[in-house]
């Protein structure tokens, strides 16, 4: 079993929302313990799931003593991240999903990035995959939105760069995706801009945060590697309740909108193009 001291202080704190994911939360945990970075702890936030998610959390928090397991009923995506948010020691932080599924190196890549450019944010590529019935039951498709290349200076296989909203070469919106869960987050740049979840969307809760803090950055490491799997045609997911609050979408739009208004007149002129 790891252990660490409880009162010494991990370089990450990993935030994993969990809301009735019991079929795959246990490859999402195991995929973090296995980490080449062992200096980390991981905080489940189980957010009133009704599935065994809550149990299977507990059993492996029993387990391993850098994972500790958060119940609470009711708080939608937004509110469940916040709290990890709040729960946070570490100089760095991750919000990743309790679907997911996560290479062996990716805390390792992402801090060695972060650290080495003094970057408020380091980010990686990642692959898309899908279960399907039959003999090849896991379908995995790249994603070549998720970084796209092409608005950034040239990349080299399997190295890291250094940008900013004020120097990429790009589109900066379309250069990166609205998620946060591909991101290594500098902790004392979340608090400096108190950056938050907005908690009256049900959905697109993750455009505003994430676009903030990409466009407040001072500077971005980006790690030209594939270091997380990201789960797709998941029914229950928040993305796939986008129907029932169709609007959702356009609020976060407006809230993007409201937020570079009050940027330095620099900043949004040169902004303004790429956002529109």
């Amino acid at each position: 079993m790891p252990s660490s001291s409880p009162n010494r202080q991990g370089q990450i704190d990993v935030i994993v929302t969990a809301h009735n994911v019991g079929p795959y939360l246990s490859e999402c945990l195991n995929s973090l313990a296995r980490q080449t970075l062992t200096d980390f702890r991981v905080i489940i936030i189980e957010n009133g799931s009704n599935d065994a998610t809550g149990s299977i959390a507990d059993a492996f928090a029993r387990q391993d003593n850098r994972f500790n397991v958060i119940h609470r009923e009711a708080l939608g995506p937004a509110g469940a991240r916040n709290l990890g948010l709040e729960k946070v020691e570490a100089p760095y932080a991750m919000l990743l999903d309790g679907d997911d599924v996560f290479h062996p190196t990716l805390l390792a890549h992402l801090h060695t990035a972060i650290e080495a450019y003094e970057a408020d944010i380091a980010l990686c590529d990642i692959i898309q995959f899908e279960e399907r019935p039959g003999r090849h039951k896991r379908k995995y498709m790249n994603a070549p939105w998720a970084l796209k290349r092409s608005q950034l200076d040239a990349m080299q296989p399997g190295g890291a760069i250094v940008t900013s909203q004020r120097n990429i070469p790009g589109n900066i919106f379309a250069a990166f995706m609205g998620w946060p869960w591909d991101k290594l987050y500098r902790v004392s740049f979340l608090r400096e801009h108190a950056l938050k979840f907005p908690t009256s969307l049900s959905n697109s809760e993750d455009m505003p945060f994430t676009y903030q803090a990409l466009v407040l950055a001072r500077r971005i490491a980006i790690v030209n590697q594939v270091l997380i799997e990201h789960r797709v045609g998941r029914a229950e997911s928040v993305s796939g309740s986008r129907m029932e609050h169709p609007l959702d979408f356009y609020a976060a739009i407006c809230m993007m909108k409201s937020f570079l208004d009050t940027l330095p007149e620099c900043d949004r002129n040169r902004l303004k193009k790429d956002f529109l």
